[in-house]
């Protein structure tokens, strides 16, 4: 995701992502058949808005339901 949130504060730590949960699956010796993640976003405010990070994430990439 590079360029992903691309600005920069000269006080304030980078804005940044983290996947802090996934759920899926049923044995760690099985393939998933689904997976989903949890994500915390941290953006710098005044230079970035609530729905530009939200456009930038995509929503799926698989199958939805």
């Amino acid at each position: 995701m590079s360029g992903f949130l691309p600005y920069k504060h000269p006080l304030l730590p980078a804005p940044n992502l983290n996947v802090g949960l996934i759920h899926g699956g049923t044995a760690g010796s099985t393939v998933a058949e689904d997976c989903m993640f949890e994500v915390c976003v941290h953006y710098l405010p005044n230079q970035m808005s609530h729905n530009q990070v939200v456009k930038r994430i995509p929503r799926s990439s698989g199958k939805s339901g």
